[in-house]
C-alpha cells in the first residue's frame, strides 16, 4: 500500500504542476494578446496621425503652388520651395511606410508568439489529462515493479 501511496502522491503532485504551468501559460497568452491589442491600437493612432501630417503637407504644396503661380519674377525660388516641400511629403510617406512595416512586424511576431503559447496551453493541458486519467496500479504491477 505504501508504494502505492507514492505513486498516487506522485501523480497528484504531476496533476498540480501541470495545472500551475496551464494556468501561468494562460496568463502569459492573455498578456500577450493584450500587448496585440495595445499595438494595433498605436498603429492605427500612428496612421491617423500620419494622414492628418500628410494633409497639412499637401495643403502646403497646394499654397506653395499658388505662390508659384505669383511669383513669375522668382521662378528659381518658387521651384526651390516646391522641392522642398515635395522632399517633405517623400520623407513623411517613407516614414508612414517604415512605421507601417515595423508595427506589422511586431504585431506578427506577438501574434507566432501566442500561437506558440496556445500550443504549449494544449500540450501541457494533455499531458495533465493522461495524468488524471491513468487507470489505478493493480497489485499485480507492484510485485512486477519490484523485480525490476
Amino acid at each position: 500500500m505504501g508504494v502505492l501511496g507514492q505513486d498516487l502522491s506522485g501523480m497528484a503532485h504531476g496533476a498540480a504542476a501541470a495545472h500551475a504551468l496551464f494556468t501561468a501559460a494562460e496568463a502569459l497568452v492573455t498578456d500577450l494578446n493584450e500587448g496585440i491589442a495595445v499595438l494595433q491600437r498605436q498603429a492605427t493612432i500612428a496612421e491617423g496621425d500620419a494622414s492628418k501630417h500628410a494633409s497639412m503637407l499637401q495643403e502646403r504644396v497646394g499654397i506653395l503652388g499658388e505662390d508659384l503661380a505669383g511669383m513669375a519674377d522668382r521662378p528659381v525660388a518658387a521651384h526651390a520651395r516646391c522641392t522642398a516641400a515635395e522632399a517633405r511629403v517623400t520623407d513623411l510617406n517613407e516614414r508612414l511606410a517604415d512605421m507601417h512595416k515595423q508595427q506589422t512586424t511586431a504585431a506578427g511576431a506577438a501574434s507566432e508568439h501566442a500561437l506558440t503559447c496556445k500550443n504549449e496551453l494544449r500540450c501541457s493541458a494533455r499531458t495533465s489529462k493522461r495524468w488524471l486519467t491513468m487507470p489505478p496500479l493493480r497489485t499485480t504491477d507492484l510485485r512486477l515493479r519490484r523485480r525490476v
